[in-house]
């Protein structure tokens, strides 16, 4: 038997506090929730922090392959090599393309799993922190099997990405040798990339 409480401190990461009673003995057990779930205005806000290119843009596209498993490595990949172990934005611009791929019931629980309720046109953003690549590479491995379009901004932002639901997700930078290194790994892992400047 045992109590719930949702508590948000002032930096505003939220802490589910389980009081339970076992065996007569009550243990207090906190979870941490660091990701956030942002509004579109906020997403709009944190996107506006972050440095504009300066120089020429480069373009790598990429077109995603059919298999699931070759997918999640592609969003595990992309995941790794956007955040440079720092915080990143996924927000989801469009979900309703393809109502047939969506299952609300798997993304709403994985949702709610991080102390969140909010609706998807409520809340697009998804801000992970700099420790949170494998939940950004699951979320963008959600996106990618449903066909919804979406933005990656990371806060260092050498490369930024738009997932778009005609099965290609394309990379955006200045520097060409990050792009042409992400170009690499993808193509050695038999996908096709192809290089724009």
């Amino acid at each position: 038997m045992g109590c719930t409480w949702l508590k948000t401190n002032s930096r505003g990461d939220t802490r589910i506090e389980i009081l339970s009673c076992l065996c007569g003995e009550t243990r207090r057990t906190n979870i941490l929730f660091n990701m956030r779930f942002l509004t579109p205005s906020a997403c709009d806000e944190w996107i506006a922090t972050l440095a504009s290119p300066s120089g020429s843009i480069h373009e790598l596209s990429v077109q995603l392959p059919k298999e699931s498993g070759r997918l999640l490595y592609l969003a595990r990949t992309v995941a790794s090599a956007l955040t440079s172990r720092r915080s990143c934005l996924l927000r989801v611009t469009e979900w309703e393309i393809w109502p047939s791929n969506n299952n609300w019931h798997l993304y709403y629980h994985v949702r709610q799993s991080y102390g969140d309720r909010l609706l998807v046109d409520e809340a697009p953003g998804h801000l992970f922190l700099d420790h949170e690549v494998e939940d950004l590479a699951s979320f963008l491995h959600i996106a990618m099997l449903f066909g919804w379009d979406a933005e990656i901004w990371p806060r260092i932002p050498f490369i930024t990405a738009k997932l778009s639901h005609d099965e290609f997700i394309d990379f955006r930078s200045e520097h060409l040798n990050e792009l042409t290194g992400l170009q690499k790994t993808l193509e050695d892992a038999g996908m096709q990339a192809e290089l724009r400047s």
